[in-house]
């Protein structure tokens, strides 16, 4: 009876040994030179994460922050950051208060996508055929289809008739 219990020890022993691993949090906050401590949205890109906040845009590295704000990225639509939305193409789709703009992670660029029907989008999808989907809030719902420069505006129906139908050329 005891060699049992002996060997069952020895058995939960070795195993936690084996697979037992340490993990360590680090918190990321302002101090350590996030743009604010309130996150809006959290995504991961080639072997970064970003955050965005109130106050800018933040990649993080796992050891240092580099921000991106208006101030130093004039075509960055507003340094109020919705979402965030990585594509194929190693670009990010940066969902702001004030519009989209889409940033070129590589050069660390950005490009405004111009359009007044985009204003305040809350939200960002990518569909499983690479379609990208825009919610502005009170605008209903677009759509820009994979390889195009096109936003579609989806309206709502009313007594089976399109309400609204509209093209909106980007310019991207």
């Amino acid at each position: 009876m005891f060699k049992n219990k002996f060997l069952v020890f020895i058995f939960i022993a070795n195993s936690i040994c084996i697979y037992g691993q340490k993990y360590s949090i680090d918190f990321i906050n302002h101090k350590n030179g996030l743009t604010q401590s309130c996150g809006h949205t959290i995504t991961r890109h080639n072997g970064y994460m970003w955050f965005g906040t109130q106050d800018g845009l933040n990649r993080y590295d796992g050891t240092r922050i580099k921000a991106f704000k208006v101030k130093d990225y004039p075509h960055m639509k507003s340094n109020y950051i919705n979402a965030i939305l990585p594509d194929s193409k190693n670009k990010l789709w940066i969902a702001t208060t004030e519009g989209l703009s889409l940033m070129d992670t590589e050069t660390n660029k950005f490009i405004s996508v111009n359009g007044d029907s985009i204003k305040f989008v809350k939200r960002l999808y990518k569909d499983d055929y690479g379609n990208l989907w825009v919610t502005p809030q009170n605008k209903g719902l677009y759509q820009k289809k994979n390889n195009s420069d096109i936003f579609l505006n989806i309206s709502f129906f009313q007594n089976d008739k399109i309400i609204d139908f509209d093209e909106y050329n980007c310019r991207i």
